[in-house]
């Protein structure tokens, strides 16, 4: 791709599964248009539903993954020479997504050259989106993504064994460890074991959601909740939303190329 120029296009994948990579002079802006996508950048896991963007600086090597049967994401290089230092999670609107729409069905090809007027309008857009005041981040936040080795198989059997009624007293007699020592260990990654467990929980509801499996309290139990009350509180403080409002407010996407 020419440093300077933009670039556009609609891909979708079942189970999308991208190892490491890193585009050099582009950064690069994701619009989930269907499905989720665990990213990974700078050793850190985040997660961006539908109707969110992602923000990946140029150079910055990073993977995508989805666990959602289908997953549709409209995508967008631009050049690296406007500011973008850190990866950003952020909201859209109905503002976003029209113009993303009148840039992407003009052209999936911009060059200054060629198309003055519309790369112009194009690059003055894309350097505005992250200072758009309106633009919330996604309230769950990402996860470091641990190099302690004993603390990543506690993690692993979480991300396997979420759905179980498990205990922080359970794992750590598991692993060998005694309670206080696993409860440093999480503290040093700046969380606790509840935490983990139900963001791993909130995250796996969304994606079930995504999948339109919208019945709310099987969902809840599906991924370990007793009571339909508990699900809700916790799934709201994760995300700002209650699970019925999260689905009615995740239903836009784009329209094909």
């Amino acid at each position: 791709m020419k440093k300077n120029d933009i670039y556009t296009t609609i891909t979708e994948n079942e189970y999308l599964d991208i190892g490491n990579h890193l585009h050099k002079d582009h950064h690069q802006l994701i619009l989930m248009l269907k499905g989720t996508l665990h990213v990974t950048v700078a050793e850190k896991q985040y997660f961006l539903p539908e109707r969110f963007i992602g923000l990946i600086p140029a150079n910055q090597i990073h993977n995508l993954e989805s666990r959602n049967e289908m997953v549709q994401l409209f995508l967008i290089y631009f050049p690296s020479s406007i500011p973008l230092n850190q990866f950003l999670v952020l909201s859209s609107n109905d503002f976003i997504y029209e113009n993303l729409i009148f840039i992407s069905q003009n052209t999936n090809h911009l060059t200054k050259k060629i198309n003055p007027e519309l790369y112009n309008f194009s690059y003055a857009f894309l350097k505005m989106i992250k200072t758009m005041d309106n633009l919330q981040a996604f309230p769950l936040k990402g996860i470091i993504k641990t190099s302690n080795k004993r603390l990543q198989n506690v993690l692993h059997y979480i991300d396997e064994n979420y759905s179980e009624q498990i205990s922080l007293e359970q794992v750590a007699t598991a692993y060998g460890f005694s309670v206080r020592n696993l409860t440093r260990l999480f503290k040093n990654e700046m969380m606790t074991f509840n935490y983990y467990l139900n963001y791993v929980r909130i995250i796996r509801a969304i994606e079930m959601f995504t999948d339109h499996k919208e019945n709310i309290e099987k969902v809840g139990y599906t991924v370990g909740y007793n009571t339909l009350s508990n699900f809700s509180r916790t799934f709201k403080r994760f995300t700002g939303q209650s699970p019925k409002s999260f689905i009615k407010n995740n239903k836009t996407t784009l329209p094909q190329q």
